[in-house]
């Protein structure tokens, strides 16, 4: 505090002095260079540097209002101050002025110019934040307030000012940051969809991964890294695999182990970890935590009400006209919710969560929703616990059939950037939604360390918030992060380890399209263990990101019977079988098959959303499996209408 008052005080006093020394020296410069035996020395010298000096004086008096946001006067000040010294002793040098005028001029320059070095801030600091963008937005934000970046064009501007923080509780960085390692070269991957075969691809790109592990993975990151037959939930094999294998960086890619609390557990181990603690992922794993939470910070959201009793739910349900939307409180894939035209549907579903209980456990409690119009939109943020830095957004289909008809699934497609994304929108969602929730969380003890994901509604008021998961959108990564051409790696180690200032972030101005093609019966029963074809004629810079695939480890199997999958979302689905890594569809030996409801996502990008479109769903007719089926309206919205809201 007083280091702070003292910078003011300077910084006052210089301002004055610079701005009536400037005035005096630029209007009356002969009665100066007579005082000061300034023989030799031009009067429209010292005129000009009256004027600069006038100005010096308006940017410190600007500083001291703020001295942080104004650093930049802050380090031109002290130039300047130790300029006038340097100045003095070459003037001198040159027989300009004696030696008792240039020892006063060095005293004017160093005194202040050292008294400022040393009351300098540390913390708030000029960052290089770089983003270049030709397309769209990047923004980087402090919790203070920070600025907004827009970079187009493919320029950026290096200067991101970030105000200092106190922290919310003394050993707040330390837990979310326990490891000194900043560059990991061996990495950890927890899950086994298309979104954790976007994180390998990604990190394989990467010239800073020596070794990377997949727990479980599945048939294609078996090609890219070593999978371990880990449960995703197992939370110590898990943390003992992480550390036999000398494991830097854990990515946890789903929600189960983040419930789990394997973040803490990786945490504890001392390893930077992508991904929240447990209390921080009641985000995505208690919807009535999040509605709380977004209740006391005031972001906008859908009105709710939450009940623990079927009849109490449905006498609400009888009272208030439909539709409804109804979510199960607890972890649900993706299926826990149901958005319900009818009375009737409502309490159908109820039924089934309440009485039935479908979802298990997470079905205790549900939340009933007004229903919300408009379409929807994904917003993602990198978050330290004290910064964050936003990624492209995108769009996805949830429903399982075209024209969102149909119950929805973990969803069926996605596409980037949303042709009705701006600036101003991408500012407000910033500072209305992502800030005063993590403002929020940080002030209840967890501070939100990892990637956020807003799920919102494009509403006439506005966007509304229908969800937070607490991980990367599945499928919107499969197209969001193909867009990023920088450095995954060096993102989400940054953000595990508490250094979002040293991102430098980029992304390609091509559109991305994601297919999803799933299986027969998907979301309800659907059979596995079927044969996968058609992958390697797939154009070279089209990617099939797989979900539900795993390798056949038997050399002399050639037809394997389906295996029936139950619907019911909390019973267990086989785990991928470990393999070792070799190119997918190599040996003959190997049969790639299918696994889950979801199989993959063939994702292409263009010069314009149409030519991603058409390379997405071309590619994805090429490949075959019996029962294959997919959405053909995948970013048809966008392509018709390229530049307005649907």
């Amino acid at each position: 505090m007083l280091k702070n008052i003292l910078l003011r005080l300077t910084l006052m006093v210089l301002a004055a002095v610079f701005i009536v020394t400037g005035i005096v020296s630029a209007l009356f410069p002969r009665p100066i260079i007579e005082l000061l035996d300034l023989e030799q020395v031009n009067v429209i010298l010292l005129g000009l540097l009256g004027v600069m000096l006038a100005l010096l004086g308006v940017g410190a008096f600007l500083a001291n209002r703020d001295p942080i946001r104004h650093i930049l006067w802050l380090r031109l000040t002290i130039g300047f101050l130790f300029g006038i010294a340097a100045y003095a002793g070459l003037v001198y040098w040159g027989g300009g002025i004696s030696g008792d005028t240039a020892i006063v001029l060095a005293v004017i320059g160093i005194v202040p110019g050292v008294f400022l070095l040393i009351l300098f801030p540390r913390s708030p600091r000029l960052v290089s934040t770089r983003v270049r963008s030709p397309d769209g937005v990047l923004f980087t934000d402090a919790d203070d307030g920070g600025l907004f970046v827009r970079q187009s064009g493919g320029t950026f501007n290096p200067y991101v000012i970030r105000l200092p923080r106190e922290p919310a509780m003394p050993d707040t960085h330390h837990r979310l940051h326990p490891s000194p390692v900043t560059n990991p070269t061996r990495v950890m991957v927890v899950g086994g969809g298309a979104r954790e075969h976007t994180f390998a691809v990604k990190l394989r790109q990467s010239a800073g991964l020596e070794e990377l592990y997949m727990a479980p993975g599945n048939g294609g990151t078996a090609s890219i890294a070593e999978n371990l037959p880990i449960s995703a939930t197992d939370v110590d094999a898990i943390v003992q695999a992480a550390q036999e294998r000398n494991v830097e960086l854990v990515i946890i890619g789903p929600e189960a182990p983040l419930a789990a609390g394997l973040g803490d557990a990786v945490r504890e181990a001392g390893i930077l970890c992508l991904g929240p603690t447990q209390e921080a992922a009641r985000l995505e794993w208690s919807k009535s935590f999040a509605k709380q939470v977004m209740d006391n910070a005031g972001v906008p959201t859908a009105a709710w009400s939450q009940f623990d009793d079927y009849s109490q739910a449905a006498e609400y349900v009888r009272a208030h006209p439909a539709p409804h939307v109804i979510k199960v409180d607890g972890l649900a894939a993706g299926k826990g919710v149901a958005v319900c035209e009818t009375e009737q549907d409502s309490l159908t579903f109820l039924h089934h969560v309440m009485r039935l209980r479908d979802f298990g456990e997470a079905g205790d409690q549900v939340i009933i929703e007004e229903a919300l119009a408009g379409v929807e939109l994904s917003v993602f943020a990198f978050c330290d616990g004290e910064q964050m830095v936003l990624v492209p957004p995108a769009c996805d289909y949830k429903r399982i059939f075209d024209n969102d008809e149909g119950p929805n699934t973990g969803g069926m497609g996605s596409y980037s950037p949303p042709e009705f994304v701006t600036d101003k929108l991408m500012a407000d969602i910033r500072d209305t939604i992502l800030r005063p929730v993590l403002r929020r969380m940080v002030e209840i003890g967890a501070p939100y360390s990892g990637i956020l994901y807003a799920g919102l509604m494009m509403t006439n008021d506005g966007p509304k918030v229908i969800e937070f998961n607490a991980r990367m959108g599945d499928p919107e990564a499969q197209v969001v992060l193909p867009r990023i051409t920088s450095d995954f790696l060096q993102l989400a180690a940054a953000t595990a380890a508490g250094k979002l200032e040293d991102v430098h972030l980029e992304w390609t101005p091509q559109p991305a399209v994601g297919v999803v093609l799933a299986s027969e019966g998907y979301p309800g029963d659907y059979a596995t263990g079927l044969e996968i074809t058609g992958l390697h004629p797939l154009d070279y810079d089209v990617t099939a990101f797989h979900a539900g695939t795993r390798l056949d480890p038997e050399p002399t199997s050639t037809h394997p019977e389906p295996t029936p999958v139950p619907s019911d979302p909390t019973s267990a689905h086989p785990e991928p079988t470990p393999v070792r890594p070799e190119p997918v569809e190599g040996p003959s030996s190997q049969k790639l098959l299918t696994a889950a409801g979801r199989v993959l996502t063939v994702t292409a990008l263009g010069d314009t959303m149409e030519q991603a479109r058409d390379r997405a769903y071309t590619n994805a007719a090429r490949v075959q499996f019996q029962g294959a089926h997919y959405r053909k309206d995948i970013a048809l919205r966008a392509v018709k209408s390229p530049t307005q809201m649907p």
